[in-house]
């Protein structure tokens, strides 16, 4: 581990905290672990609903939603990419607190490489900003954020014609957020930040991945941050890897984990409760969602398989029935669409998927608290009707049991004192009143005896 800069790496980690669920909706899910801690402990819900409220309309197809802060307030807002005629866009929308959002605003358009852009604080000023790669114009804007949900102007930088993918991390450990572009070309590519929201030129940082489903952690422990990714790519196929940063900008070599037929879709929580992150991703060909148990030292367990159902595409994590234990919503791309929820046992495994409408066309699912229950939310693409669906969890609270009667204990008759017996008082002695005589008389002998008279 490198150990340079402790008082930047503090800072960037500070920082880091609150973008947490940008870094992870970039690679397409949203980690239990991004979720913002409660004050207070929740109650469990008895049951699990979701209610969809109206589509909000967007200009063409979505392609990406990223849920992050945009402005000052607690609430979680939405960016989101997308596809038009001439290009791609960006456009933003910021949440009202209640689960409902302001309509759209582009902060950016023109760019073909829009539809994978990554958030976060780019220039060291503790509000999220946004960089967008163009791949085929060998550009990087930064649009940086001024945290009222606008941006200044842009910063154009350069970045390399293989730059499709790109996820943000502090992974040189100086304290300044970099990007890492992991998304094909022949090697996997780190433009260090300078923390003034410029990056340095592209260096490799180890071989190439054809992956988009691309998540920053730090799964050894160590303080740097590794990245884990789902590939059906050379160099390795049908996999998921992870490589663990050195602290330099470098990584050690992937470690690959089988993960059936083009494994799709990523996302990580604490799923077995032991404390150290676990993986999950899907398997379309088979209709399975795999979970990686991890060790907390950069390594993870065979994936272990729970079957969901066809036409698999995405998956996100959260608890949902707010129990402690992280659950799964898997989306099934599919005409209509569906959702399958897995509410999770808290030992890694899940109960059977219960089903639930997601629309047309569903894309890549989004889950974060947007109303504030407690509860995460869900934002769901819908590419071919141009529009998003803002799907708010329901909790069915446990029935409350009927009061139990008070019973009232019956009185004690009061106690009456017992009445105060007086003793009685001794009798007097007799008196002997023959002796007392008799003494007399003979007293009165002894004086005459002595005065000379006879006895």
């Amino acid at each position: 581990m490198n150990t340079s800069h402790p008082r930047r790496r503090a800072a960037a980690r500070h920082r880091a905290t609150g973008l947490l669920a940008a870094i992870a909706l970039t690679s397409g899910g949203l980690a239990a672990t991004a979720a913002p801690a409660q004050a207070v402990a929740l109650t469990p819900c008895a049951g699990v609903g979701f209610s969809p409220a109206p589509d909000t309309p967007l200009s063409d197809a979505p392609r990406m939603a990223v849920a992050t802060k945009i402005n000052a307030d607690a609430t979680p807002d939405l960016v989101v990419s997308v596809w038009q005629p001439a290009g791609a866009s960006v456009q933003v929308m910021i949440g009202n607190g209640d689960g409902t959002f302001a309509p759209p605003v582009t902060v950016h358009s023109g760019s073909g490489s829009a539809s994978r852009f990554a958030v976060a604080d780019f220039d060291g000023d503790a509000v999220n900003d946004l960089a967008v790669p163009d791949a085929g114009d060998q550009l990087l804007t930064i649009l940086p954020g001024n945290g009222d949900g606008t941006f200044a102007p842009p910063v154009i930088g350069f970045a390399s014609a293989v730059t499709m993918t790109v996820v943000p991390g502090d992974f040189d450990d100086d304290g300044d957020q970099d990007l890492l572009s992991i998304g094909g070309g022949s090697s996997t590519e780190l433009l260090a930040g300078n923390g003034d929201g410029t990056f340095q030129m592209p260096v490799g940082a180890g071989p190439a991945a054809w992956s988009t489903d691309i998540l920053v952690r730090d799964f050894d422990g160590d303080g740097d941050d590794d990245v884990a990714y789902a590939t059906s790519g050379p160099p390795t196929t049908n996999s998921v890897e992870v490589r663990l940063g050195n602290g330099d900008g470098t990584f050690a070599a992937a470690v690959s984990y089988p993960g059936g037929s083009y494994p799709e879709g990523l996302t990580a929580a604490d799923f077995n409760r032991d404390g150290q992150t676990d993986l999950a991703f899907l398997s379309p060909s088979d209709g399975t969602a795999h979970v990686l148990a991890g060790n907390g030292d950069g390594t993870f367990d065979p994936a272990v398989a729970h079957t969901v159902g066809p036409d698999i595409d995405t998956v996100t994590s959260g608890d949902f029935n707010r129990d402690g234990k992280p659950d799964l919503v898997v989306v099934h791309d599919a005409f209509p669409g569906t959702l399958s929820l897995l509410l999770g046992n808290g030992d890694g495994t899940f109960a059977p998927p219960v089903s639930f409408n997601a629309g047309s066309g569903p894309g890549r699912v989004v889950a974060a608290d947007f109303n504030g229950d407690g509860a995460p939310d869900l934002v769901i693409p819908h590419v071919s009707s141009h529009a998003l669906s803002i799907v708010t969890t329901v909790c069915v609270p446990a029935p409350t049991p009927p009061p139990v009667p008070s019973v009232k204990p019956k009185p004690k008759p009061a106690v009456k004192p017992k009445a105060t017996v007086k003793p009685k008082p001794k009798p007097a002695p007799a008196v002997n009143t023959k002796a007392k005589t008799k003494a007399k008389v003979q007293l009165k002998k002894i004086k005459k005896i002595k005065g000379g008279g006879v006895a």
